[in-house]
């Protein structure tokens, strides 16, 4: 396994903390679940920032658990008070982001200055994004999508 330094192993294990023998999800001062084994709790904390911690969204969610079979870095014993330091992480950038149109009341995604269609609800737009990450914001992934979803209205 490569050697991660503590300030990158402290944001692998952001939100998680260890409480005796189990792990939880914190953020915002909430806890959103407990659990025995740290990969399930690294799991669902990607779920959860998935979905932008709404259950509702959390149900559909069909990421993979990538940290099943993963050689963990060891769990810090104690964590530093502050905030992580190093390179700025911007989501937006790296992710995009899924914004509301209301003159048109449809979800649309965008990415920097581009634009990835137009969808009637959020669940799909959250698909399409989950797609276009997959595949590096190639659009022609984008056509397998929109067929499958004109034979579903059918």
């Amino acid at each position: 396994m490569t050697s991660i330094n503590s300030q990158e192993i402290r944001y692998f294990y952001r939100n998680i903390v260890k409480n005796g023998n189990v792990y939880r999800i914190k953020y915002n001062n909430k806890d959103y679940g407990e659990f025995k084994k740290l990969s399930e709790a690294l799991y669902e904390r990607d779920c959860l920032f998935y979905c932008n911690f709404d259950y509702d969204l959390l149900v559909e969610c069909d990421l993979e658990n990538k940290y099943e079979h993963m050689e963990l870095p060891p769990f810090p014993k104690k964590r530093p008070k502050g905030r992580i330091k190093g390179l700025k992480i911007n989501k937006k950038e790296r992710e995009g982001e899924i914004l509301f149109n209301h003159k048109k009341n449809k979800f649309y995604i965008q990415k920097e200055d581009e634009i990835y269609g137009e969808y009637e609800t959020m669940t799909e737009a959250y698909y399409v994004k989950k797609t276009l990450m997959d595949n590096n914001w190639d659009k022609e992934c984008l056509k397998n999508t929109i067929t499958k979803r004109k034979q579903l209205n059918k």
